[in-house]
């Protein structure tokens, strides 16, 4: 009963243009219609104040974080 959408982003000619909704409302329906009760959106940047603010907005919640470290051995 859940459902996860890997990645979401806009190309910055498309950004603030309204079409970044259906990003939402398209899985959001089409989950609903396959019977899911539940959704997640990973791997999306925990600094894209753009994306995560849109996220919050229809409800979204951060309930786990990856992160990926970068060093030398």
């Amino acid at each position: 009963n859940w459902g996860r959408m890997l990645i979401a982003g806009i190309l910055p000619e498309y950004r603030q243009s309204g079409i970044d909704s259906l990003l939402y409302v398209i899985p959001f329906d089409n989950g609903r219609r396959l019977g899911l009760q539940h959704g997640e959106l990973s791997w999306e940047l925990e600094d894209n104040v753009m994306i995560n603010k849109a996220i919050e907005k229809v409800g979204g919640v951060v309930y786990k974080k990856y992160r990926i470290w970068d060093f030398d051995l």
